[in-house]
């Protein structure tokens, strides 16, 4: 080869090289920026740092079977606010591998399993900052860090398929500068790990693919196995992830059905069957998600709900990936460039569309199955979607309009990631850019805080309330409902902090109704988190929230129809007759 060649190949691979080093610090740079300036830990984050400290919760050290009793706060006993943050959120350095074994065990949050809090947890060791802001920054952090390899799998992706290194660093910047993908990193929970083997059970099913199209011969052992290993993984960043394998494997089955390639259809059954087991071996509590609340038995299946959450979805794909001008300026290049795509074989790189079209269907099924309609729950799937916008642009006759189309997608984005608009249509805003004037009055107050009624207060909500108290506050919990009012209570000022129903959903018709009595009573300054409420009252205006709010104590009334059972159980024993004989009262 001529010198002048091999000189050309080096300048454009360095080309190359420093534009996705651009895109990759780009990148970096909008996360690292929200990190900054978005707002601090709020609704499930507090739970992913006291979750990943089991031992500090646990008095007896032993895993309980039930999900909320971690950590039993006594009633009537008063503890300071520090000492609570303590409990919760600083890991102990000395109990990293008791940490570790029993959340390998079991999680007291059977919708996840325990690698994310796993990985988390050998994260924060050194964590004493009980600062919200602080723990916001420094959870991002470790998301930021996790996307890096995000961006190295999807790199190996677009490699493969595109073949053409041109067309890769745009492709990069499309892939995670949405604000789907963004979102990913902004909050503080398992959805930027779930990211990483997102993209990778896509390469995998892409590599499998190919290989049955190319007729090439069945993988080794070696990477069967580490086709196994990356799915087990991806379900265990996120068990919804398990619908998506089995999206793509059946769309590798019917594949391999149509190839006549038996040794496939074999292979990848025993991947399947082999990812549940090793995912057992790597959590022995895997299982415990199926019929709890984040996996409902009894999800109505109706025509409205279909719609609804059809129409749910649509928007957050607009909101979050394709944007308004995206879908304008895309028919615009493509009825200009119509004889590129008027024959739709003669497209390069089809194969793109066909991930981003399993992707779009993951979050549908997803969206209508999961209890709530939440973009988080699939935008981990955001930069395979993205795939779609990729082809479009790859496709285009000009490297004029290439470029053009482009530069407009990056151009309307920024100001979703960067801010520079009053207000962002991104929905991933909701993540990072919290106002948090309502919590004020909770964070800033000297009065003593009395948790009502509750003996054993779920983790998962209690964790944000103790994280936004004094570290001087005094805190309490009530268990007689009359020591509010009695003499006994020696504070006539005081917060009272209450679960809210049940039942509650904010989009049905009975939050109105209790904001409403709220209002109406005066009490317009309160603290409301996820799931409670925090009322500033007086021994005289106690009465005004009694009405409002369900009493909650869900182990005594747990334990109270079991000890019911259990004694109905006993009791038919003795009545039940120890002959065959019949019942002389069954008799006529």
């Amino acid at each position: 080869m001529p010198a002048h060649c091999v000189i050309k190949c080096y300048i454009m691979s360095t080309k190359k090289i420093i534009l996705l080093l651009l895109v990759l610090l780009f990148a970096v740079f909008v996360r690292f920026y929200w990190g900054l300036f978005g707002g601090n830990i709020v609704g499930d984050e507090p739970f992913s740092y006291s979750v990943s400290t089991p031992s500090n919760l646990n008095d007896s050290g032993e895993v309980f079977k039930k999900k909320w009793n971690y950590f039993r706060l006594k009633a009537n006993k008063t503890y300071k606010g520090r000492y609570l943050k303590e409990i919760f959120f600083k890991p102990n350095p000395g109990s990293l591998g008791k940490d570790l074994g029993m959340m390998w065990k079991s999680v007291k949050d059977d919708g996840h399993s325990n690698f994310y809090y796993t990985l988390f947890r050998i994260y924060n060791s050194g964590l004493d900052d009980f600062n919200p802001s602080f723990m916001k920054i420094f959870g991002i952090m470790f998301n930021i860090f996790l996307s890096l390899f995000a961006y190295l799998v999807m790199f190996k992706l677009l490699r493969f398929i595109l073949k053409e290194d041109k067309h890769i660093p745009l492709a990069m910047l499309i892939s995670f500068l949405n604000a789907g993908a963004i979102s990913c990193t902004m909050f503080v929970r398992e959805y930027q790990l779930q990211m990483i083997f997102f993209i990778l059970a896509t390469y995998i099913f892409t590599r499998i693919y190919y290989s049955i199209e190319n007729k090439e011969e069945l993988y080794n052992g070696w990477n069967l196995f580490l086709c196994t290993l990356g799915l087990t993984l991806f379900v265990l960043s996120a068990y919804y992830s398990e619908v998506y394998i089995a999206i793509l494997g059946g769309c590798l089955l019917f594949k391999s059905w149509k190839a006549k390639r038996t040794d496939w259809i074999i292979a990848l059954v025993t991947v399947f069957i082999g990812h549940l087991i090793l995912a057992k071996l790597l959590y022995w509590g895997f299982f415990n998600f199926i019929g709890t609340h984040d996996f409902p038995q009894d999800t109505p299946f109706n025509l409205k709900r279909v719609w609804d959450r059809f129409v749910k979805n649509n928007g957050f794909m607009y909101k979050s990936l394709f944007y308004c001008p995206t879908l304008v300026l895309g028919a615009l290049a493509a009825a200009l460039n119509w004889k590129k795509f008027k024959s739709f074989q003669n497209t390069k790189y089809n194969f793109l569309l066909l991930p981003a079209l399993l992707a779009a269907i993951w979050s549908y099924v997803i969206i209508f199955i999961s209890h709530l309609d939440y973009m988080r729950y699939v935008m981990a799937g955001y930069p395979i979607m993205a795939m779609a916008v990729i082809w479009l642009i790859v496709n285009l006759d000009s490297k004029i309009w290439s470029f053009i189309f482009g530069l407009l997608y990056v151009v309307y984005s920024m100001p979703l990631t960067l801010h520079f608009i009053p207000k962002p249509v991104a929905s991933f805003i909701y993540f990072a850019h919290f106002n948090f004037g309502h919590m004020k009055p909770l964070l800033e107050s000297k009065l003593p805080i009395y948790f009502k009624n509750d003996k054993n207060f779920p983790i998962y909500a209690t964790s944000e309330v103790i994280l936004y108290t004094n570290d001087d506050a005094n805190i309490q919990i009530v268990t007689d409902m009359d020591y509010f009012t009695s003499k006994e209570n020696p504070h006539n000022e005081f917060i009272v902090v209450t679960r809210i129903p049940e039942d509650f959903d904010k989009t049905d018709k009975k939050w109105p109704r209790v904001a409403r009595k709220i209002q109406k009573q005066d009490m317009e300054d309160y603290c409301m988190f996820s799931g409670w409420h925090c009322f500033p009252v007086t021994k005289k205006t106690y009465h005004k929230i009694d009405a409002l709010m369900e009493k909650m104590d869900h182990e005594a009334i747990e334990a109270e129809e079991a000890e019911k059972e259990k004694l109905e159980g006993k009791n038919a024993k003795k009545s039940k007759p120890k002959t065959n004989a019949p019942d002389p009262s069954e008799q006529g």
